[in-house]
């Protein structure tokens, strides 16, 4: 699930993505990995964004084992991997093993 958002993560939103997950997993009897991405406070400078993950939001996702990523993130990561220095399985991988926040 990706999200704009004008300020930083709200707990609706990682509650929107745990009922897709839901719905997915009650549609086809498999548990996905749910990942939201998000482009916090979208109308400030990227180098002026911070606080992104408020403290209920990180705990409701690690408890659901969500990885979260901003936009930024995203963009390192294809970056990193157009650079050759992570494969699409080791991509691949990171999400899937992150639980919370990408680093």
């Amino acid at each position: 699930m990706i999200k704009g958002k004008e300020k930083g993560l709200a707990r609706k939103d990682v509650r929107q993505l745990a009922d897709r997950v839901d719905d997915f997993w009650e549609e086809n009897a498999k548990e996905p990995k749910g990942l939201l991405i998000i482009n916090p406070f979208r109308h400030e400078p990227a180098d002026e964004r911070k606080d992104y993950y408020p403290p209920d939001c990180l705990e409701f996702a690690k408890g659901k084992k969500f990885c979260l990523m901003t936009t930024m993130d995203l963009v390192e990561l294809l970056k990193d991997y157009l650079e050759n220095k992570i494969t699409t399985e080791e991509t691949e991988q990171k999400i899937m093993n992150t639980t919370g926040p990408i680093q």
